[in-house]
């Protein structure tokens, strides 16, 4: 499949699992009751989630494909295989002493994250975490077949994994009254089950199974963990940035942990869908192209998903910015009415993680770009700075300038911009010719953001007649109004890039026309990708 096929199945299909992730939000914020309950819903996954990106997401993300890739061209797609099944098998084995461990110091560990909240929180926290530990298990298997598939470049089914996943956890919380929030969590570990279980039609045509002779130190795997060791070690202080967050949220006041998370979800939107869906297609290209020596292909795909990320999230930036409020509002409000004190708190939250839109987009496809080259060291150390950076920006706007949430989101966009400015760094002797830099910093940037600032002003003013006009008190008038500057903003862009003549927009037009989307129906048909 090509990248621009793939690209578009994928940004298609991460809109609809962002939908579902909306709807999802709004379910809990609305079902889910007293809402303090939710502080220790989303506590309880951070211990889970340390062990899934420690074990999994290291090797799968920066390991699994290029190595795959490599056996598949210097020896066959048998030991390809071979390989990813020994792979599965040691990880696993791996993480169920990890988790068994984790079960019996799960009370410990959870009281410690949240131990500026109530004792039934803390409880609460410790018990729902040890229900959630059998989610890494099935998402390990899960994402090893991603990563297999990723490699073959087999996009369709490990497409439709995250959307089955959303599904289970909306239908738990529209249940809420029924079986309460240990119900809940069920359906969060049934839905990782299934995340897994969609992806199997995928592997047709590719015996991947446990292997009949298992090797714990197989050669290959030791490779792959070798590899990973650098991401693993990124990844975990990206978990230590998120609990230490988590834990500074529960000392600003009730209801701080579930604002934090729910606007950092709504805020990472524009980077899944055009960042994620860009690596992803991209990543087995570059695996490939580095394994094979094509350095210009190499380039090419990486200059290609760059300017085309600065393009489109740019704008995401300044229009999640100017509309906050709107947004906050339907997204949290819409679910539970909140009060006004814990609105504005959200807006502002929402308001700082808009800020860092741009460059956790930069951060998915440099890192991508790094791993590739079989480089996760630097990452690492890049990585460690950020959070470093970070973490002592929250402390100081949490604990003395007294923002509350609302700092942490803006310390945690700034360390972002800190990683990414660092990446770009490393990689533009090697990747960026002259030529490119100044595309990128002398018309394609400056460009973008001066059309996206005349686009805001547009919004803005739109967003001033609507009001007058509709009754924005009302979830309806409120939803008209954001529908039509959105509108206003969106019209505005797309007339505007081609008078700044930014090329990047026939792109996108050519790529999302009704040619393309009729791929789309051909692709459902095929269980081979």
């Amino acid at each position: 499949m090509s990248i621009k096929k793939a690209s578009l199945l994928l940004s298609f299909t991460l809109l609809l699992s962002n939908v579902l992730g909306f709807f999802r939000n709004v379910i809990l914020a609305k079902f889910v009751s007293p809402f303090e309950y939710l502080d220790a819903y989303f506590a309880a996954f951070k211990w889970p989630d340390l062990i899934f990106n420690l074990l999994i997401l290291g090797a799968v993300s920066t390991a699994l494909v290029p190595i795959y890739s490599e056996i598949k061209i210097k020896s066959s797609k048998k030991e390809a295989l071979n390989y990813a099944a020994q792979l599965l098998t040691s990880t696993l084995l791996v993480m169920l002493l990890l988790l068994l461990v984790l079960y019996f110091l799960m009370p410990t560990l959870a009281h410690s994250l949240v131990s500026g909240s109530a004792s039934e929180i803390k409880n609460l926290t410790s018990n729902l975490g040890r229900l959630l530990l059998l989610s890494p298990f099935f998402f390990g298997l899960s994402y090893i077949v991603s990563g297999v598939l990723q490699a073959e470049n087999r996009f369709f089914f490990y497409a439709l994994a995250p959307l089955i996943y959303n599904l289970a956890i909306i239908i738990g919380g529209l249940g809420y009254f029924y079986w309460g929030i240990y119900g809940l969590v069920i359906w969060v570990v049934l839905g990782s089950f299934l995340h897994f279980l969609i992806q199997i039609p995928g592997l047709k045509g590719l015996p991947l199974s446990f292997p009949q002779r298992f090797q714990l130190f197989d050669p290959m795997v030791v490779k792959t963990y070798r590899l990973a060791a650098p991401r693993t070690v990124s990844l975990a202080l990206i978990q230590v940035q998120t609990l230490v967050l988590t834990l500074f949220a529960s000392f600003t006041g009730a209801r701080s942990i579930a604002i934090f998370n729910l606007t950092n979800d709504f805020a990472t939107t524009p980077t899944v869908i055009v960042a994620n869906a860009l690596m992803l297609a991209i990543f087995p290209t570059l695996s490939l192209a580095w394994a094979e020596k094509n350095l210009a292909q190499f380039k090419e795909a990486a200059t290609t998903s760059l300017k085309m990320v600065l393009f489109l999230l740019i704008p995401s930036s300044f229009l999640m910015w100017i509309l906050r409020a709107q947004l906050t509002r339907l997204y949290l409000a819409l679910g539970k009415n909140l009060d006004w004190q814990s609105t504005i708190l959200a807006i502002n939250t929402l308001g700082f993680f808009s800020l860092g839109i741009v460059f956790a987009g930069l951060i998915v496809i440099l890192t991508r770009v790094k791993y590739a080259q079989h480089d996760t060291l630097k990452p690492m150390c890049y990585s460690l700075l950020s959070v470093v950076f970070s973490l002592i920006l929250a402390y100081s706007l949490t604990f003395f300038s007294r923002r509350s949430v609302a700092g942490l989101a803006l310390s945690y966009s700034l360390g972002q911009m800190l990683f990414a400015g660092l990446l770009y760094w490393d990689l533009r002797k090697d990747l960026f010719s002259k030529e490119i830099e100044e595309y990128l910093f002398l018309r394609l940037i400056p460009k973008t953001i001066l059309v996206s600032l005349i686009s805001t002003f547009f919004c803005w003013f739109s967003l001033r007649i609507a009001d007058y006009f509709l009754d924005t008190h009302r979830v309806l008038g409120l939803l008209g109004q954001t529908i039509f500057a959105f509108g206003i903003f969106l019209a505005a862009f797309i007339s505007l890039a081609p008078l700044f003549r930014l090329e990047e927009l026939n792109i996108i037009l050519e790529t999302f026309s009704l040619k393309n989307f009729c791929i789309l129906k051909k692709l459902a048909k095929k269980v081979r990708m």
